[in-house]
């Protein structure tokens, strides 16, 4: 009883006054209609996450469906050995470097000696290609210092880029092998869509074209990303693709998606302006000016013609009166009042 009670005042207070709103007519016009294509969702980006390195597995940082970004670490491979193999080319790296220094020292010496003719030109030459012995057998060692701190890298496996962890391949303290699949990851923020067009729409689809697609019952912007120009010699349709970029959904590669492209024939229609249709309860409705009053219809959006867009519904007909401002916030029944 209070439930109703306070539905009756909010109602009251709802109605009291009427909802200022603008209107436009309601128009015929001629467009050409949508056809609706069904395709599958593919992820834009899969890959198969390998080991760079043998080793026994020391830690795991991920499992199955989390979210990862580029260049976390996804697991670690035992380094002890490759450690002490880097401590060791150190030394003699550091080793290589000093004797080339004070080899160095002493070429500017005997330099300073051959130019007052104090030593023979073959003693000079014989500290000058010391030097330059010197200096190759260093940038050896530091080379191999290099190559050792490479594998050391590789002994972390990165995440690739950004995206979802599908299956997860390997365990704390398993034996991996270079090349060794340890898991997968999929780009969720990117899918393409395939559809199998006709070849009569093939020449309007061009690269970069912006269409709409139903997924999961939302409407997404997508860019024709290109078509495949190996079609169905059955069908006479080709493979063109969609790609979509999303926000937080979740999307399942192999989902189904829906493309509306226009027809090259034209029908007359009823039109209104784009701003006239609104979402409410998930499906397309427009509200009309019934004796002063917000009549809600649900409509069927079949086309668009510039700013307008046409509609099929019901009891809808040439020259009613539809609120294009203001329709967001009124409720069937309610009371307006058009201000322009």
């Amino acid at each position: 009883m209070k439930k109703i009670l306070l539905i009756l005042i909010l109602q009251t207070l709802i109605f009291a006054n009427p909802a200022l709103v603008e209107e436009a007519k309601i128009e015929k016009g001629v467009i050409n209609p949508f056809q609706n294509f069904v395709g599958t969702l593919y992820f834009n980006k899969v890959s198969n996450i390998a080991s760079e390195s043998d080793g026994k597995v020391e830690a795991v940082k991920f499992d199955s469906g989390d979210i990862v970004k580029k260049d976390d670490i996804l697991i670690r491979v035992d380094s002890k050995i490759l450690n002490a193999q880097i401590n060791s080319a150190k030394a003699k790296s550091d080793e290589r470097w000093a004797d080339l220094k004070k080899s160095k020292k002493d070429l500017e010496r005997f330099k300073k000696l051959y130019k007052k003719k104090s030593i023979t030109e073959q003693e000079y030459d014989k500290n000058f290609y010391l030097v330059e012995k010197l200096r190759a057998q260093f940038q050896e060692a530091k080379a191999n210092l290099d190559e050792l701190k490479v594998q050391k890298e590789k002994k972390k496996i990165l995440a690739p880029f950004d995206g979802s962890i599908v299956t997860k391949d390997v365990e704390v303290g398993e034996w991996v092998n270079r090349g060794k699949i340890i898991g997968k990851i999929v780009n969720a923020k990117v899918v393409d869509a395939i559809f199998n067009i006709p070849e009569k729409f093939i020449s309007s689809l061009n690269t970069n074209k912006v269409v709409k697609l139903s997924i999961n019952g939302k409407i997404y912007n997508g860019k024709i990303y290109g078509v495949i120009l190996k079609g169905d010699k059955l069908t006479r349709t080709f493979p063109v693709k969609v790609r979509v970029n999303l926000e937080d959904e979740r999307i399942y590669d192999g989902m189904q998606a829906s493309l509306k492209l226009e027809t090259f024939k034209t029908q007359e229609s009823l039109l209104v302006p784009r701003d006239a249709v609104i979402k409410r309860f998930e499906q397309n409705v427009i509200f009309t000016n019934s004796d002063g009053l917000a009549k809600m219809t649900p409509v069927e959006i079949i086309g668009y013609e510039g700013n307008k867009v046409a509609i099929k519904a019901p009891m809808i007909k040439d020259g009613m009166r539809v609120i294009i401002k203001g329709n967001e916030r009124v409720f069937p029944n309610q009371p307006i009042k058009a201000i322009k």
